[in-house]
């Protein structure tokens, strides 16, 4: 197994590779190996000349930062600057770490069979059950039975228009913090699923 870990350019970046990997107080060295991509200080630099990354920030801590042994000959730079990987655009970002993943050998990762086949399968009826369902409404005109529906209603609108107002009114008197809308809705429901007249 191999892990790679990606962090920040400045001191708590190189921190945490090297707690990743090495020993701690809590536990010993890791027994599989952790390859550090970085961001590291050269290539900061670096990519910061070519314009690749936005900025390299100054900062000024409270104390020394510590650093990782690994970076101790660039300990006085990580006391004064810092580049965070969101100084990359996302476009560059993704070239960057796919030329790291190449030096590394870095391949799309193909799942085994039973993976791929459960997600072709789960994709298939998907698109299956949207076909089916397209093809099973338009053999039961649906769009002509709600009109149908609609116009059935349509022909008692003076009835409804009265139901409607006097429904709103009893309704905002028992709440009237209630929307007149929510109350509409409500009735617009019931009357679609059960025929009734609320």
């Amino acid at each position: 197994m191999r892990v790679f870990c990606l962090h920040d350019c400045d001191a708590a970046g190189t921190i945490i590779w090297q707690s990743l990997q090495e020993a701690t107080r809590a536990r010993p060295e890791r027994s599989i190996k952790i390859i550090n991509l970085g961001l590291d200080v050269d290539e900061a630099i670096g990519l910061a000349a070519d314009g690749v990354i936005t900025e390299i920030e100054d900062i000024e801590p409270d104390g020394d930062l510590p650093v990782a042994d690994y970076a101790e000959e660039h300990a006085d730079w990580f006391q004064h600057h810092r580049v965070e990987l969101n100084a990359f655009t996302t476009l560059d970002f993704i070239r960057w770490l796919d030329t790291k993943m190449a030096e590394h050998g870095g391949e799309k990762v193909i799942p085994p069979g039973d993976v791929l086949s459960e997600s072709y399968e789960e994709k298939l009826r998907s698109n299956l059950t949207e076909k089916i369902t397209e093809q099973i409404l338009a053999e039961a005109d649906l769009d002509g039975q709600v009109e149908a529906a609609l116009q059935a209603h349509a022909k008692k609108r003076p009835a409804t228009v009265k139901r409607l107002h006097g429904k709103v009114k009893r309704s905002l008197v028992e709440d009237p913090q209630q929307p007149w809308d929510a109350i509409i809705a409500a009735m617009a429901v019931a009357d679609a699923t059960e025929g009734g007249q609320s």
